[in-house]
């Protein structure tokens, strides 16, 4: 739908911003929608999103149409997940496509029917992660997006995560670690620990009823013996009686990193576990799950796993 008015810019650069981040050997880089160069989209600002700004094809299209957001990716060769950063809206139903070098590597329809998330916000924003493309310095990453009814292709950002450099002698720490946080055992900010529906000693209760209010928090610290990636898996369950999805923000570090949909489990005693690998550096890292949007989801536990090739 037509939001209120907002700071408007449209971008025609022919080269990546001065500023843009080179991907490195080790730690992830993310380069945002107003640093590429963008073709039908315009930049407009939003507190909410990640660096202040998104694009968006408001305005500058219609229904059908198509924007563009191109990147020359400019760090070592290697294997990389793509993490594209963009809003599912319940007023459009609208395409998204990925390309490298004019091979499409991904696509998929924003299709969220989530209440009234009909804006770009905290509660529409999704990721939707590409994993292990290979990539050469000088490849041209291009994220398509298409506007559907109300729905304006918005876009935040993409991110580098890498899993694997030619220049790197071993590509990432050997860490042999793997530790499970109880919910009980958790710092919570408004959720509460119930103890019922099989859980393994308790759970906490996400929730946010609207928009506007207040979310729910769970938060971990976590001590990890040495900067890599790590698998975070959490056990949660969510009764299709009360909600198709549960939109949940990760907090990495005091930093959103993205929101998770998690799924219906079935019953509020039918447990299941979805996952996330993330960069953590060494020592103590704070890992925080808020709700975002209408619903909830009951969380038994979260387990962090060090991965290595």
């Amino acid at each position: 739908q037509e939001e209120p008015a907002v700071t408007t810019t449209t971008t025609t650069q022919e080269e990546p911003s001065a500023s843009q981040p080179v991907p490195s050997e080790s730690q992830p880089v993310r380069i945002e929608a107003e640093d590429m160069v963008l073709n039908n989209y315009q930049v407009t600002a939003g507190n909410f999103a990640s660096g202040g700004a998104y694009a968006d094809l408001l305005g500058q299209v219609t229904d059908g149409g198509s924007g563009t957001a191109s990147y020359t990716f400019n760090g070592p060769g290697g294997t990389y997940d793509i993490v594209v950063g963009y809003y599912d809206e319940a007023d459009g139903n609208s395409p998204w496509s990925v390309g490298v070098d004019g091979t499409e590597i991904d696509r998929w329809n924003a299709n969220s029917t989530n209440g009234n998330n009909n804006v770009a916000s905290n509660a529409s924003f999704r990721t939707r992660t590409i994993a292990s493309q290979q990539l050469a310095a000088g490849d041209l990453i291009t994220v398509t997006g298409t506007r559907n009814a109300g729905e304006f292709a918005r876009f935040d950002y993409i991110e580098f995560i890498p899993l694997a450099t030619t220049s790197s002698s071993t590509t990432q720490s050997a860490i042999d670690f793997e530790q499970t946080y109880q919910a009980e055992d958790a710092t919570l900010e408004r959720a509460s620990i119930k103890d019922k529906h099989n859980a393994d000693g308790g759970y906490a209760h996400l929730w946010k009823t609207t928009t506007s209010s207040a979310s729910d928090g769970i938060e971990w610290t976590v001590d990890v013996p040495a900067a890599g990636f790590y698998q975070l898996d959490w056990k949660y369950a969510l009764s299709t009686n009360y909600a198709t999805e549960a939109p949940v923000a990760l907090i990495l570090n005091g930093d959103r990193s993205e929101t998770l949909d998690f799924a219906s489990t079935g019953l509020w005693t039918d447990w299941e576990t979805t996952s996330r690998t993330v960069y953590l550096e060494a020592g103590e890292n704070t890992i925080r799950l808020e709700g975002t949007g209408f619903g909830s989801a009951n969380i038994d536990w979260m387990k962090v796993t060090g991965v290595s090739d």
